[in-house]
């Protein structure tokens, strides 16, 4: 079985503004290497695609653990995953 996500809204018609900041609901493109798809598990590293940025699945590291203490803002995470799962991504 092959899941693919293309971007596309969601957001019910009656519920979208236009224009600003405003909630809504989008599907994503997945662009997770083929031979590292796992369907139907939690915790499998993916890649998404989303609006000019990736969206992706991994592991949590403290900063401190990988040596990049002050390189992490306050807003962000550090993840780990496979490094074929960036080298090999589907474009």
């Amino acid at each position: 079985m092959e899941t693919k996500y293309k971007l596309r809204e969601l957001t019910p018609a009656e519920m979208q503004c236009g224009i600003g900041a405003c909630p809504a609901i989008y599907e994503v493109e997945r662009v997770t290497p083929k031979d590292m798809q796992c369907f139907g598990r939690i915790g499998c590293p993916e890649i998404y695609k989303m609006q000019g940025s990736y969206l992706i699945i991994g592991t949590l590291v403290k900063p401190e653990e990988a040596g990049l203490e002050g390189k992490v803002g306050k807003n962000e995470a550090l993840i780990k995953v496979p490094k074929g799962l960036i080298d090999n991504r589907q474009r």
